[in-house]
């Protein structure tokens, strides 16, 4: 199953709510075809309004125009557009087998019943799903749920494939198999995705030089490969506990309740910007407290491995 390519253009968008509410400041970007785009920045700054925008589900302000190939959509209504959004929650219907979850948009456009069997069983094979196509969303893994609204998303064919958090409600262990699998999957597909969330760290210029990365208090050498000034981190590869040798420091500013995890905001000495890190929902860290902090350098990315 190869879906088109096509390159998404991104001009000058921005969204301002009635009250004037400033939801996306003007943004500009250019999304190669097949190529993974992640969108970067602090809880509020506005990705899952862009991503809401290129998927036609809220209205940018006048000027801005969003383009698919040669294709103006910015006016086109979400069900003209072809795009595919797998969200956090996956938003299946519990209700549904596998397999009518999967058949679902294909079926109310107007495909024949010979057309939706022959492109779900494509996609349950795809997707490691032969064997549960009888099975409801409540009867499956985390995992196998996360496969389902993958299919279901990309049965249309859609020309572009949004992703708002699509691992944030599984453990570390099962994000960290299933990462790779998403990622092979897409360049299968020949799909372009767009999603975000992930801590950008800035380095001085010493510590550049030095290859190394210093937060809280502790200093990290750095893979030989990350030459880069800016480092990225996901928040499940944070590790936060009592301070140990080699840890460093960091403050809690906030503390979010997400029903399977809790989110830390921490301030930390040596980076400009707040970090966000994941931990297990009975973790008792409460705001102002003082909690040791650790990265696994090998955990580390560049910022050109955000966008390949």
């Amino acid at each position: 199953m190869e879906l088109e390519r096509i390159p998404v253009d991104i001009d000058h968008c921005s969204k301002t709510y009635a009250d004037g509410t400033r939801g996306l400041q003007p943004t500009s970007l250019h999304v190669e075809p097949g190529e993974v785009l992640a969108l970067l920045g602090p809880s509020g700054c506005g990705k899952t309004t862009l991503l809401r925008l290129i998927a036609g589900l809220e209205t940018l302000d006048a000027g801005g125009r969003i383009l698919f190939g040669d294709q103006d959509v910015t006016h086109r209504p979400v069900e003209q557009r072809g795009v595919g959004m797998v969200f956090q929650s996956y938003a299946l219907f519990p209700q549904m087998s596998v397999a009518a979850n999967i058949g679902y948009g294909l079926r109310i456009r107007g495909a024949s019943a010979a057309e939706e069997r022959r492109a779900v069983g494509e996609l349950v094979e795809l997707t490691r799903l032969t064997g549960l196509e009888s099975k409801r969303p409540g009867e499956l893994s985390g995992g196998q749920r996360q496969r389902v609204a993958l299919a279901r998303a990309v049965a249309v064919r859609p020309r572009v494939l949004l992703l708002d958090e699509p691992l944030a409600a599984l453990d570390a262990k099962l994000k960290e198999s299933l990462r790779e699998e998403l990622a092979e999957l897409l360049r299968r597909l020949h799909i372009t995705p767009i999603h975000g969330r992930v801590n950008r760290i800035e380095r001085t210029p010493e510590s550049q030089a030095r290859g190394v990365l210093t937060l809280g208090g502790m200093t990290l050498t750095c893979p030989p490969a990350l030459s880069q000034s800016a480092l990225l981190v996901r928040p499940e590869d944070i590790q936060i506990g009592p301070r140990q040798d080699g840890w460093g420091m960091a403050r809690v500013e906030q503390r979010s309740f997400l029903g399977d995890r809790v989110q830390l905001r921490l301030s930390a000495a040596g980076i400009a910007s707040t970090l966000l890190a994941d931990v297990g929902r009975d973790a008792p860290y409460r705001n102002g407290d003082e909690v040791g902090i650790h990265i696994d350098p090998q955990r580390l990315m560049s910022t050109a491995e955000a966008s390949a």
